[in-house]
């Protein structure tokens, strides 16, 4: 019975781990058409670097939760391999973090870096890290 109950559980958690961007986001093989978007709404650009197929059910939250934050105010890009990123992307992504996911914003331009939230950082505080990119969004914008 216990082995059923672990199966059924492991079953359950893989299945919540699968991840859907927006049909309004780009992968980063479209950046350009992602960069007149952002330009035409007058919204950064969020790199999500992650992976969209993961298993970790925890990885796939911290993901949904940057997805749900960001949305309405940036123009989501998904990245799954920095080595696709422009140079000043992956460099963002670098500074720091070990784990997926991350995101990290930057103007339309791809000139100035508005800001990185890690997966440390929303598994220790919620949602927190997240209104303070926004925040910082919001503050660039003018």
């Amino acid at each position: 019975m216990k082995l059923l109950l672990s199966i059924l559980l492991l079953t359950a958690m893989s299945a919540m781990a699968e991840i859907r961007f927006p049909s309004s986001s780009f992968t980063i093989q479209e950046l350009a058409e992602a960069q007149k978007s952002a330009e035409a709404k007058g919204r950064p650009i969020a790199f999500v670097y992650t992976d969209k197929n993961t298993t970790c059910g925890l990885c796939a939250a911290a993901t949904e939760l940057i997805i749900d934050n960001l949305r309405m105010s940036a123009v989501l890009v998904y990245l799954s391999n920095k080595t696709d990123a422009p140079p000043q992307v992956a460099e963002g992504l670098e500074e720091r973090g070990k784990f997926v996911p991350k995101v990290v914003v930057f103007d339309a331009a791809l000139q100035k870096n508005l800001g990185l939230v890690t997966y440390e950082e929303i598994k220790t505080d919620g949602e927190r890290p997240l209104r303070d990119l926004k925040s910082q969004m919001r503050k660039a914008k003018g």
